[in-house]
């Protein structure tokens, strides 16, 4: 299985990420350094899930196929 990993460079990522999975096959994708809340994926405009970053990691973690992915912070932190 793939494993795909990406980090924000110099601060928190605020308010949205775009990146590009590339290679073949399905694979995990941990996305870190987010600002907490609810957090919405899609790939090429279809929605992957909307997941949940909490304090203790500060990661977005789903499945995944290559392709463009997107994702936006839409809500506070889940009660």
């Amino acid at each position: 299985m793939n494993w795909w990993a990406f980090l924000a460079r110099e601060k928190r990522l605020l308010r949205e990420a775009r990146f590009e999975i590339k290679g073949k096959g399905r694979g995990k994708v941990l996305i870190c350094d987010l600002e907490l809340g609810v957090w919405r994926v899609e790939k090429e405009g279809a929605a992957v899930g909307e997941l949940s970053v909490d304090e203790e990691g500060r990661c977005l973690f789903f499945e995944g196929e290559p392709g463009d992915y997107y994702a936006r912070l839409i809500g506070g932190i889940p009660r």
